[in-house]
């Protein structure tokens, strides 16, 4: 990359750590006048963590990485963003061995066998639809939209009949959303911008001056929405 001595770090917040890196991307541009560029980065590599006798998860996750350069331009591309948790589902989803919960020690080893990814309890297949909605109008209405002047949706690319229930929801054309899972499995926090990539690839869009929303979920649970107007070429 070249960028010799740039600072770096890293946001934990699960699958949504992709969008709410993003809000602080625009965040340090908007605020510090020597910064010219911030590239958000995210990867993903839960393969290696899978128990593939477990179906709930072997068929589920894989690995997955994507990034986007944020730059300062003659124009605002970054409009708002909303941010939401509920902590009642802190346990229901992990990896438990490795770290300070549960250290890989060797009795930790030969008890609980290596760091693998657990669902220990379900989330309601609800959770999504239910949270998406308000999360998306917060950072819609900070900027004075409405769903209408969205032109491209972003969401998690965890399950398709969900993002096409949410559409359905907020009648809005399936034309207005892209899904990459049917070619890579869900690949967690950088989901939402490999959508975005694979639809600029495409040719879909999104064009000069379209709004765009990314919307998405993750452990914890942790939620992020932040809306957009392309400034890109």
């Amino acid at each position: 990359l070249g960028a010799h001595r740039a600072g770096c770090y890293d946001v934990n917040s699960a699958c949504a750590g992709w969008v709410t890196a993003l809000d602080q991307g625009a965040r340090y541009l908007m605020t510090e006048p020597d910064y010219r560029y911030v590239l958000v980065a995210g990867g993903y590599g839960m393969s290696r963590f899978l128990d593939f006798n477990d179906k709930k998860t072997a068929n589920l996750f894989a690995d997955g990485a994507g990034a986007a350069l944020l730059g300062v331009g003659p124009e605002q591309g970054f409009i708002a963003s909303n941010f939401l948790a509920v902590g009642e589902f802190h346990d229901a989803l992990g990896i438990y061995t490795g770290g300070a919960f549960r250290p890989c020690t060797p009795e930790n080893l030969r008890t609980f066998g290596p760091p693998k990814v657990e669902f220990v309890r379900k989330f309601p297949k609800t959770f999504n639809t239910e949270y998406w909605p308000k999360l998306m109008q917060g950072a819609l209405e900070k900027g004075g939209l409405t769903f209408e002047d969205v032109d491209y949706f972003f969401f998690t690319q965890l399950n398709l009949r969900t993002i096409e229930y949410m559409m359905e929801l907020l009648g809005q054309p399936l034309e207005k959303t892209h899904w990459v899972m049917d070619k890579w499995g869900y690949t967690g926090s950088p989901c939402v911008v490999m959508a975005l990539d694979d639809a600029i690839d495409q040719g879909k869009g999104p064009r000069p001056g379209d709004v765009i929303l990314f919307c998405a979920s993750g452990g914890g649970i942790t939620m992020a929405s932040s809306v957009w107007r392309w400034t890109a070429a």
